[in-house]
């Protein structure tokens, strides 16, 4: 019973991080509909479906250094967690600051790829530019949120993932 505990409260970060995410989209679209109608939404779609490229990279950079959190942290060698914590960042904020230059250059190009309507290029522009601003963040959060997840802490690493999907999101 407590092995299963243990494995429930530390997989309930990303559950709630999901869970999270999915209601951002329905409180932002809900509002978006209010405010901005159709076009808006559509903008938010798209750019939300670009900043994923932005982000699948850093998860792919969180499962790769979980485990080094993990096992060093058990091993009691907390410089090389630290040593990890800071390579993990400056790698996935490398990755995400190569997204935000591409995506504050060429915006019209990718949103180009999913849509030909001028409306929604023109207002997706900016917005592109808006919310990639803050990719770097999220790389915080996920190295963050992974390590926490890797080292047994879950109530920080539920905390980080709440933060993320009802704060920072909305």
């Amino acid at each position: 019973a407590s092995l299963v505990w243990e494995i429930v409260s530390i997989g309930a970060s990303s559950f709630v991080r999901t869970m999270s995410s999915s209601a951002a989209m329905i409180v932002i679209n809900r509002v978006l509909g209010i405010h901005g109608g159709d076009v808006a939404i559509a903008v938010y779609s798209v750019v939300n479906r670009l900043m994923s490229f932005a982000r699948m990279p850093v998860f792919g950079v969180v499962d790769g250094v979980q485990p080094i959190f993990g096992f060093n942290c058990g091993a009691r060698k907390m410089d090389r967690v630290r040593s990890t914590i800071w390579h993990g960042l400056a790698f996935a904020a490398l990755l995400t600051g190569f997204f935000w230059v591409l995506f504050l250059l060429f915006p019209r190009t990718f949103l180009g790829m999913f849509s030909s309507d001028e409306a929604l290029i023109i207002r997706g522009a900016s917005a592109l530019r808006w919310i990639a601003l803050v990719t770097p963040l999220f790389a915080v959060q996920a190295i963050a949120g992974g390590l926490y997840q890797a080292i047994g802490r879950a109530p920080q690493a539920l905390v980080i993932s709440l933060l993320r999907g009802f704060v920072l999101i909305i």
